[in-house]
């Protein structure tokens, strides 16, 4: 299986995708502002408001972005989720990695909350013929406290992880 780094791997989305990722054959990196309990685990730092280390996806094949800031106030906010976004896909591009982005249902072009326009706006940072935007991560949710059940999602978005190769066909 390929290399794959999760950003955000501390949160509730990014922990259980990285327990799932494992759990598939997956090398998973994560990425995150604290290291991980366990100091086996394979991580790297990663602060959503900072600049990128120079090769910090190197070796890697995949990006989930699940990190994401939702402390700051509405403008402050937008900018910085946007700014590392773009830094993340540039650094991807360049390490020819493709990327994964955890979005919403609430991201669309009318979106009338900050968080929707946020997701949005990243969401057009992606290359469709080669990266993707998740929007649809509720099953997953359930499966965190559920791991009884298979958490990849039943619906179509399970074509798309297909495609990314996120999952097996």
């Amino acid at each position: 299986m390929a290399t794959v780094l999760v950003t955000g791997a501390s949160g509730f989305i990014g922990s259980a995708l990285t327990l799932h990722l494992e759990s598939s054959g997956w090398t998973v990196v994560r990425a995150s502002r604290r290291r991980p309990p366990d100091s086996a685990l394979a991580w790297r730092h990663y602060d959503i408001a900072a600049e990128l280390e120079p090769g910090f996806l190197d070796g890697m094949d995949v990006v989930i972005h699940a990190a994401y800031v939702t402390s700051r106030e509405s403008a402050g906010s937008l900018r910085e989720n946007v700014a590392a976004a773009e830094r993340l896909v540039a650094a991807a591009r360049h390490a020819d990695a493709r990327i994964a982005f955890v979005s919403s249902l609430a991201a669309h072009d009318a979106a009338r909350s900050s968080y929707g326009r946020q997701k949005r706006a990243i969401e057009r940072l992606l290359e469709p013929s080669r990266d993707l935007a998740i929007r649809r991560l509720e099953e997953l949710a359930i499966d965190a406290v559920h791991p009884d059940r298979d958490p990849l999602p039943r619906h179509a978005e399970r074509a798309h992880l297909v495609r990314a190769g996120l999952a097996p066909g």
